[in-house]
């Protein structure tokens, strides 16, 4: 081995040595109080009909001004979607789309490309409690069951966990822990398998926060 070879092995591995034994201050994380608050869950969180069951979590939202039903919750999924549909529904303009960059995978293997992306305005509310963080979708131009898919991004923004054989997820808030339930009977009806007397009714519609929402959810913006 000639020289100019060792003589590079020798600082390769120096560099290496120095890249494992430094250790980096830990720097103190500024988040506000109520976003650290524990979250768990009791007997009193189980509203599920049919148990046991291996149904998927289907939810509604405020998106973007507008109530979103047959929401696909899924921490698979790196990527959070909206699809056309739903979007041309609320009437949002293709031209401030961002480019994309990469294309999707996994609707059956099989490469997707996205007509670009778009930061939303995404609500979860339970009575007065509210909370409203702004996710980038991609927007996927394809026909699909639901309306949109909420993956790990949504999930790590708003901070939410998950039970899912209660079909439950909680989220902090600043007004306190919101709770969502999953829609088994939704599920059922975009499956096929509908509920006896289920009716799915506005899969979008037009449905602003109330006042006093709209003024917590300023003041959660406000609060970060």
């Amino acid at each position: 081995m000639d020289q100019t070879k060792i003589t590079k092995n020798k600082r390769a591995r120096r560099e290496f040595e120095r890249r494992v034994h430094t250790v980096s201050p830990r720097v103190p994380l500024n988040r506000p109080a109520w976003s650290m608050v524990p979250i768990t869950f009791d007997e009193n969180d189980f509203q599920v009909p049919d148990f046991p069951h291996t149904i998927a979590f289907v939810a509604t939202t405020n998106t973007a001004g507008f109530t979103i039903h047959n929401i696909l919750i899924d921490n698979g999924s790196s990527t959070d979607i909206l699809f056309i549909k739903p979007f041309e529904q609320m009437n949002l303009d293709k031209r401030t789309l961002e480019p994309a960059g990469n294309s999707l995978f996994g609707f059956g293997g099989k490469k997707i490309d996205t007509l670009g992306k778009k930061a939303i305005l995404v609500s979860f509310a339970e009575g007065e409690k509210v909370r409203t963080e702004t996710i980038t979708f991609d927007i996927v131009n394809m026909d699909y069951s639901y309306t949109a898919i909420f993956g790990r991004g949504v999930l790590s923004r708003f901070k939410i966990v998950i039970k899912q054989s209660y079909l439950c997820m909680k989220m902090p808030s600043p007004f306190g822990i919101i709770i969502v339930h999953g829609d088994q009977a939704a599920f059922r009806q975009i499956e096929g398998k509908p509920i006896l007397g289920y009716s799915l009714i506005n899969k979008i519609s037009k449905n602003r926060l109330s006042k006093k929402q709209t003024a917590k959810t300023k003041l959660n913006q406000g609060q970060k």
